[in-house]
């Protein structure tokens, strides 16, 4: 059996090397006869994963939730009296008014998606109010650990049943907004909802003279449980109350706001408690946006080596790769990798994998990179089986996700609007040099490209972009959820 992905294309379909797509511009009516197009992409071997699917699946996820309030951001700014930016700039930190209208405006002008603590509690606070007044809000569960644990549930099959433990902490609000199977430790309940402002803007959206390239969100916290990631103290215990065949820790972003020292001790704390994970269990560290070097480089080298498998998207596979020193530092720093090249990722992703894994007294496995266009997926073979149903599930889940579909894993087809931007050409890594060698071509009838790299097996899978999207929030979440469901883990030895 083989799974095909369709959906309604507006405005073409592929877009050759360093071509900018069409649509970029605003698109006709996409209900008129001439604009539309079905194109399909056929992720083949992703059914693969069919037999092993039906072994045990019991997720623990831990340790980030919290309440979403999502808004559009120039509509809150508006009713706050918040101004666009003359200067945008993205600051580590938001340490006042000034530094809010900076970042967002960069978000914005740029399509970034970012996330960003607001020291100033107070602040903080009446912008949430400002916010909860406002006739477009809404609420949504939040957090990686959260939304992680949402999609397994949301996703689940009757033939494929599957367990979820939150291990993090929920509020009233947060607990009715839970999937009914989520199981959440007493340990972890906690009487006022941590709330996240997530500051949605569309494709073409005009603040001030700023306008957004793609659809996106900049999100804005001020959350104590998550920055001093107090769960954390509470995941080893209701790990031994709760069989799991997978165990996710993410959240660790959430604490670089902390002073040196004691974002140091938490790191060395996660460590300690990953490292004391059985090796026939694996674990998944979920990263999210990251301003500070020190801290990516400590991230790295505490968190990153003591984990199976890693998920990241451009942002973070970057700011990862400065820290410590990885190849195409010069790519890095440009704006080209805004819009990541398959190649330089293929070498980063390698470069990963080579520093944290076994071979250099590591225990990383597995890393599944996402971006907008293309997902990639590399696994050791000696560890990890069916790479091409893992980044095929992802591929879907993101399109699903985005664009809001119900039952796509009912038949794997769907219509919508969408744009595929994947390269007509492309190459799996670079030649000497650095030099970029166009040597493959696409075909969208075997949509995921296979190759092997030093003992790693790589699996490339590209991405229907939903336009507009129907939700930015959680898809990362949701493609390194759906990449671990369709990923069978090999028991290693107890001594591994």
């Amino acid at each position: 059996m083989l799974f095909c992905l369709t959906i309604l294309v507006t405005v073409g379909t592929t877009v050759g090397a360093g071509e900018e797509y069409s649509g970029a511009q605003a698109v006709p009516d996409p209900n008129s006869a001439e604009r539309k197009t079905h194109h399909t992409l056929s992720f083949n071997g992703l059914t693969e994963s069919g037999d092993f699917i039906q072994r045990k699946q019991a997720f623990a996820v831990g340790v980030n939730a919290a309440v979403d309030l999502i808004i559009p951001g120039t509509a809150l700014f508006r009713a706050a009296g918040l101004k666009p930016s003359k200067n945008p700039k993205l600051h580590d930190k938001l340490k006042n008014k000034a530094a809010l209208q900076d970042s967002f405006s960069y978000a914005l002008s740029t399509g970034t998606g970012s996330e960003r603590i607001y020291v100033n509690s107070k602040a903080f606070k009446r912008l949430v109010e400002v916010a909860k007044t406002h006739p477009k809000k809404k609420y949504f569960t939040g957090g990686n650990a959260a939304l992680i644990g949402q999609h397994i549930l949301e996703t689940e099959v009757p033939e494929h049943p599957r367990e979820v433990m939150l291990v993090a902490g929920v509020g009233p609000l947060l607990q009715s907004l839970l999937h009914p199977k989520m199981k959440v430790p007493e340990s972890g309940r906690i009487e006022e909802d941590e709330v996240h402002l997530i500051l949605e803007f569309d494709k073409g959206e005009k603040w001030g003279k700023h306008t957004a390239p793609r659809a996106n969100r900049f999100i804005v916290t001020n959350d104590r449980t998550n920055a001093e990631m107090r769960p954390l103290d509470i995941y080893p215990a209701a790990l031994k109350e709760f069989d799991a065949s997978v165990v996710v820790f993410s959240g660790v972003h959430g604490c670089e706001g902390e002073p040196p020292s004691a974002r140091l001790a938490i790191l060395n704390k996660a460590q300690k408690w990953l490292r004391s994970v059985p090796a026939s269990l694996p674990t998944h560290l979920e990263l999210a946006s990251l301003a500070d070097l020190d801290f990516a480089k400590q991230i790295g080298e505490k968190l990153v080596s003591s984990v199976d498998s890693l998920g990241l998207n451009e942002q973070e596979l970057a700011i990862l790769s400065q820290a410590l020193g990885g190849p195409h530092a010069e790519v890095l720093k440009s704006s080209a990798f805004e819009k990541p090249d398959i190649a330089i990722v293929g070498d980063l992703v390698h470069w990963i994998l080579q520093k944290f894994g076994k071979a250099s007294g590591g225990r990383l496995s597995r890393v599944h990179f996402h971006t907008l266009h293309f997902h990639l997926v590399g696994s050791t073979a000696a560890t990890w089986t069916h790479p091409r149903g893992s980044v095929s599930c992802g591929s879907m889940a993101c399109s699903q996700r985005a664009c809001r579909v119900s039952e796509l894993y009912a038949n794997g087809t769907y219509e919508g609007r969408a744009e595929l931007r994947f390269p007509e050409k492309f190459a799996l890594g670079t030649s000497g040099g650095g030099k970029i060698t166009k040597d493959r071509d696409f075909n969208p009838d075997t949509a995921v490209v296979d190759w092997e790299r030093e003992g790693v097996v790589y699996s490339l899978a590209p991405v229907l972009v939903c336009t507009p999207p129907e939700k930015t929030v959680g898809l990362g979440d949701a493609i390194s959820a759906a990449g671990l469901e369709c990923h069978e883990f090999l028991t290693q030895p107890a001594s591994a």
